[in-house]
């Protein structure tokens, strides 16, 4: 055999080996783009997910901080204004222990599996693996509104043995109750005697500082999985 010969057929089997690694590597970046698509859809449905759970706590969070200013106003003012929701009302509101329970199974998943890096968009990447710090402060506020609840308000309330059933009554908390539920309002001696009571004025000061920082929180969560969908949308 000649050495054109030799050489020409050397060069068809490079050419082939070489074209069989261009199709590997083409036929895995297709695969990782498809699995990528695949990965962006599930966070795409998940954050939006989130964002509706926490547009829910935030308006949640903000009757609890208007119930909290109305109270505050009339310890101010040493009685309930006429026309206001009942005072029971506003107490089974600053009583809610503010809870968040976020999908985060893709994110996770992604996370723990290393898949993140097949995600293109390197801003995207960044704000993902920012998100668990974002969504933490909120977590970390939420702890402190449940302690207040349990560990101070809850106390005080029984304490001062004021009822609390009727401002729970067929609301968040139960469909009704096995006996007839009462209040405070039933009582004008106990209204006024919370209503300038200097501790009492001193939690709810407490707990606006709290519910006004939480509420901060949580706009910068929803703002944080904006941006984050943004990302989403441009890496499609």
């Amino acid at each position: 055999m000649s050495r054109s010969k030799l050489f020409w057929e050397g060069l068809v089997i490079v050419a082939s080996i070489l074209l069989a690694f261009a199709i590997d590597a083409w036929w895995d970046e297709r695969k990782e783009r498809i699995e990528e698509q695949a990965i962006l859809a599930g966070l795409d449905k998940e954050f939006r997910t989130n964002r509706t759970t926490l547009e829910r706590q935030l308006a949640n969070n903000l009757g609890m901080l208007e119930a909290n200013t109305l109270l505050l106003q009339a310890t101010r003012d040493g009685t309930w204004p006429e026309g206001a929701v009942t005072i029971e009302y506003a107490i089974s509101e600053i009583m809610r222990p503010p809870t968040t329970d976020l999908g985060g199974g893709v994110l996770r998943a992604v996370t723990s599996a290393g898949r993140l890096p097949l995600i293109s968009n390197q801003d995207l990447r960044f704000k993902l693996a920012a998100w668990e710090g974002v969504i933490g402060e909120v977590l970390d506020d939420e702890f402190m509104g449940r302690s207040v609840v349990f560990e101070i308000l809850l106390p005080y309330f029984v304490e001062k043995g004021i009822p609390l059933s009727k401002g729970w009554d067929g609301g968040l908390w139960t469909d009704g109750w096995p006996v007839e539920p009462s209040g405070i309002s039933e009582n004008p001696e106990a209204v006024a005697a919370l209503l300038t009571d200097p501790s009492f004025q001193t939690i709810l000061e407490a707990r606006y500082v709290y519910w006004a920082h939480t509420t901060g929180e949580y706009r910068t969560a929803i703002a944080a999985i904006d941006e984050i969908l943004d990302a989403i949308a441009q890496s499609e």
